[in-house]
């Protein structure tokens, strides 16, 4: 019996299917990839811009911290807002060491 011979034509036709069948896996594939990048690339550019503007609010309440804790500000509420003054005359008491312990007055410049 002679051997059959399949025609060149469906071989063919199955290796171009496979291969269009490739070629559209590697495309689809391409674009997933392209829209990973630019969602990434947005995630990014969010983080970036909340940093800044984390950055720029540090900024401003160190400003502020500075500001609150001046201390110009705080003698400028305790005299105008408290009424507290600084003393005319300024005295300190010295503790003496041995046998005749007791205090001493010291005078001291405003």
């Amino acid at each position: 019996m002679a051997a059959r011979r399949v025609a060149p034509g469906p071989r063919l036709m199955r290796l171009f299917v496979a291969f269009v069948v490739c070629v559209a896996l590697l495309a689809v594939g391409r674009v997933w990839i392209s829209f990973a990048v630019v969602e990434k690339t947005l995630q990014t550019d969010a983080i970036v811009r909340e940093e800044r503007r984390l950055s720029a609010e540090n900024a401003r309440l160190s400003e502020d911290l500075a500001e609150l804790g001046s201390s110009v500000r705080i003698q400028r509420i305790a005299s105008d807002k408290l009424g507290l003054q600084y003393p005319a005359h300024l005295e300190y008491l010295k503790a003496r060491k041995g046998a005749g312990a007791g205090l001493t007055r010291v005078a001291a410049k405003p």
